[in-house]
């Protein structure tokens, strides 16, 4: 805490420090990323100790700090966009890659083959 007390947010960029490293939440990422090749990143888009999944986070995002983090996601994900349609070697590789680290580990769902996905009826005008 002391640390976020002296920098009340990381302003620089870090080479990948968890890479083949599990990081928990709640998402669908990792039943993503046994399908296609996947990437993260992260960002600053709140201050350093903020508790997750809170107001301040909230507020945070909301602010400068919060667009500056964005802002600085989407130009990353804009130019790794540009390199992988520049370059498709990129692609090929993320796909070899995937196929070697999950051969003979096909992907199976944890939800059970009987469970059925709930239909909604869709009001005039709200949606397709």
């Amino acid at each position: 805490m002391q640390f976020a007390e002296r920098q009340p947010l990381v302003a620089e960029n870090f080479p990948a420090w968890d890479e083949d490293r599990v990081q928990t939440g709640s998402t669908d990422v990792g039943d993503v990323s046994w399908i296609t090749p996947l990437s993260m990143l992260s960002t600053a888009c709140f201050p350093t100790a903020a508790p997750g999944h809170s107001w301040a986070n909230t507020a945070a995002a909301g602010t400068t700090i919060g667009h500056k983090g964005m802002m600085h996601a989407a130009a990353i994900m804009t130019l790794v966009g540009i390199d992988l349609y520049s370059d498709p070697a990129h692609l090929e590789a993320a796909r070899r890659e995937l196929v070697e680290r999950t051969v003979g580990r096909p992907y199976r769902s944890p939800l059970p083959d009987s469970l059925v996905a709930p239909q909604y009826a869709v009001k005039e005008g709200h949606g397709t």
